[in-house]
């Protein structure tokens, strides 16, 4: 079974699970999830994650709803990720201590990039747009 990845472009913990599945080369199909058409609160959608955010994803049945817990599952569950996340201890701690970091200390001012400027957006959608046809 291919895993099934829910996801907003505009979500940058979605994009740090794309990247991982991208880059690491993992198969997986997406499935776009709205969050300014509120499909994030949809009632199909509230039974994968009753929370309403994305990203999350569904494994074989498994579902997980937090970037972190997705990213550490993948790199702990698929060949050809161990350059994400080596063996050492020690590296697998500042890994570990970037995720918050990231998340409260640069996702803030990243998030005001992306909605400040009208221009990205768009772009963004039609790339992330473009590939929706994979999608059965």
């Amino acid at each position: 079974m291919v895993l099934t990845l829910y996801l907003d472009p505009i979500s940058s913990p979605s994009r740090a699970v794309l990247a991982l599945l991208e880059f690491a080369k993992i198969p997986y199909e997406r499935k776009f999830i709205s969050f300014f058409d509120k499909e994030t609160k949809s009632p199909a959608f509230l039974q994968i994650n009753p929370l309403g955010k994305v990203p999350a994803i569904d494994d074989s049945g498994l579902i997980l709803r937090e970037h972190e817990a997705i990213l550490r599952h993948l790199v702990r569950t698929r060949e050809g990720t161990k350059a994400f996340l080596p063996d050492d201890i020690k590296v697998q701690a500042l890994v570990d201590q970037y995720y918050p970091f990231h998340h409260f200390a640069v996702r803030p001012h990243v998030i005001h990039y992306f909605m400040g400027s009208a221009s990205l957006l768009p772009d963004m959608k039609i790339i992330f747009k473009s590939k929706k046809k994979n999608i059965k």
